[in-house]
């Protein structure tokens, strides 16, 4: 391995480490339950060296359920002057992760697995939330709960992996 690539992937190991770090720290002090007041923390990961997407995470939540089946949420922008783009996402809650997206389909809402990778234009946005592209989180080892929390890893074509947590809401504080 060349010392340039070598160097890149302790920065992003370096940039996963303050990731979590800032997660760790951050409190959603909205105790109403009505999804107003405080925001979520936000999680900023810098490229690897010769990269230009520059990433935050906003905002991470999962839903509450009774069952094992459930859904996280977020907003990612890049700040960056490239395109970077969502491969994949993995949950330390559940043994299957797929990004989903609702679709209407003869007057009917569906929703079906992502095949693509998620584009975040430069300057923009990918915002996955109830009703659009969302985090399907299955066969959960038990129901979250309100209040817990949830690990998640996101890897991105350009800026690597980034960790975060999201914490457990109920459906109602997520509208």
């Amino acid at each position: 391995m060349d010392w340039k690539r070598w160097s890149g992937l302790v920065m992003l190991g370096v940039a996963a480490v303050a990731a979590v770090a800032l997660v760790a720290c951050g409190d959603d002090d909205d105790d109403d339950g009505d999804g107003a007041g405080t925001a979520s923390p936000t999680v900023a990961a810098s490229p690897t060296q010769g990269q230009v997407a520059k990433l935050q995470i906003i905002d991470p939540r999962a839903r509450d359920t009774t069952n094992d089946v459930s859904a996280a949420y977020f907003t990612v922008k890049n700040t960056g002057d490239a395109t970077d783009r969502l491969l994949s996402v993995t949950a330390d809650v559940s043994t299957k992760v797929e990004v989903h997206e609702m679709v209407m389909e003869g007057g009917t809402a569906k929703m079906q697995a992502v095949k693509a990778p998620l584009e975040i234009p430069a300057g923009g946005e990918l915002v996955l939330k109830p009703g659009g592209y969302h985090i399907m989180l299955m066969n959960l080892a038990s129901p979250l709960k309100e209040g817990q929390q949830v690990k998640l890893t996101l890897t991105f074509e350009k800026s690597g992996k980034i960790e975060v947590t999201a914490p457990v809401k109920k459906i109602e504080a997520m509208n």
